[in-house]
């Protein structure tokens, strides 16, 4: 069971790889393989081995949050924790080394760090998980406030929020990001249905 775990975790790794990455951009290191990380005993890079060898960026987790979810939950749970410790609307990746969030903060990153929170939420059915506290609040509180945060960026000209120049769209069009604010929306709402929020 542990080597098909680990197969089905290798594979999916490899099948779920950014259109950019080569064949090396995503692998995990361990504690131990000469390498120490600074909260986990795994950490599953998404940059590339030249400039970003270290860094687990949002958006890439987010496209294999599932198979995260299956494969390695308790992985998973704990990234989740670490990412509502940083400041998400300031970095766009956290560096696995140091701890610390990495580059400028992208439009989308509320939307794909909430989703993978449901994600795990609705993989594991582990509903108590939203009512445990980081920073003085609940996980439920925090993703209120997360869904919420659009309002920010609203100006008066346009029910949207205005997300800024393409520089912090990352890859995606300005539709894209302002879509987000739907998304989480709709997350929000699912919790409440649920009674949780």
């Amino acid at each position: 069971m542990r080597f098909l775990k680990a197969s089905l975790l290798a594979f999916a790794t490899l099948c779920c790889m950014s259109p950019r990455a080569g064949a090396t951009e995503q692998f995990f290191l361990k504690n131990g393989d000469h390498v120490c990380f600074f909260t986990t005993h795994r950490a599953y890079i998404t940059g590339i081995p030249q400039c970003a060898a270290s860094l687990m960026y949002f958006w890439d987790t987010f496209t294999w949050a599932t198979l995260h979810a299956l494969l390695d939950p308790v992985n998973m749970k704990n990234m989740l924790r670490r990412w509502l410790k940083l400041n998400i609307h300031s970095c766009y990746a956290q560096d696995m080394i140091t701890g610390h969030g990495v580059g400028p903060w992208y439009s989308f990153n509320n939307f794909v760090v909430f989703n993978q929170f449901q994600t795990y939420i609705r993989t594991t059915g582990d509903m108590a998980f939203l009512n445990e506290q980081i920073g003085g609040r609940t996980i439920i509180e925090q993703l209120e406030q997360m869904s919420l945060w659009w309002k920010r960026l609203v100006k008066p000209y346009s029910p949207l929020a205005d997300y800024g120049a393409v520089e912090f769209t990352g890859v995606c069009s300005k539709l894209y990001a302002r879509c987000c604010i739907l998304e989480c929306r709709e997350c929000l709402d699912d919790a409440s249905s649920r009674g949780i929020a």
